[in-house]
């Protein structure tokens, strides 16, 4: 049976600091990328610093994944084949796998509880 997995993808701003986490190759390249991103972010940016959450969705059920410190120019660009987005598509759909496992376990558990309280 062929299941639809359903994706989306949001958005948020980044609460770590733009400045020590840009770039780590030398300080001054993070002063600026610092500033670039500072700059795309005045302008309406909002992938200029922000995390991402990708979600798999399955008939009401849900699994996620999370990135932070990301900074792109578009979403277009953060989903481009060979980019983080297929990456964290599989993750959210092996969270999706595991939150299922945990439901099917519970709802067992609740059948053998509502048994045992019936009788």
């Amino acid at each position: 049976m062929k299941t639809k997995i359903n994706y989306s993808l949001e958005i948020f701003p980044e609460e770590m600091e733009i400045r020590g986490n840009a770039s780590a190759i030398d300080p001054e390249t993070d002063e600026r990328i610092a500033r670039m991103i500072e700059k795309q972010l005045a302008e309406g940016n909002p992938w200029a610093w922000c995390g991402v959450k990708v979600t798999a969705e399955c008939e009401g059920f849900t699994g996620h994944d999370f990135l932070g410190g990301c900074s792109y120019a578009s979403q277009a660009e953060f989903c481009d084949n060979g980019g983080y987005y297929e990456d964290m598509k599989e993750q959210a759909l092996e969270n999706l796998r595991l939150n299922l496992s945990k439901t099917a376990i519970r709802g067992t558990r609740a059948r053998l509880l509502l048994k045992a309280l019936n009788q």
